[in-house]
C-alpha cells in the first residue's frame, strides 16, 4: 500500500515572489539596455576618429 503524506506542516514554499520575478527581469533588460548603449557609444566614438 502507497503511503501518503497529509502533514502539510512541513510543506514550506521556496518559490521566488512574483515581484521579484518581475525585478529580476526588469534588471536583465537594463543590463542589456547599457551593454547596448556603451557599445553604440563604442562604434561612434572609433566612427568619429576615422
Amino acid at each position: 500500500m502507497q503511503k501518503y503524506f497529509d502533514n502539510l506542516d512541513d510543506y514550506t514554499d521556496h518559490s521566488r515572489h512574483p515581484v521579484m520575478d518581475k525585478v529580476i527581469c526588469y534588471m536583465k533588460m537594463a543590463l542589456i539596455f547599457l551593454a547596448s548603449l556603451a557599445l553604440l557609444f563604442a562604434v561612434c566614438g572609433s566612427l568619429e576618429v576615422m
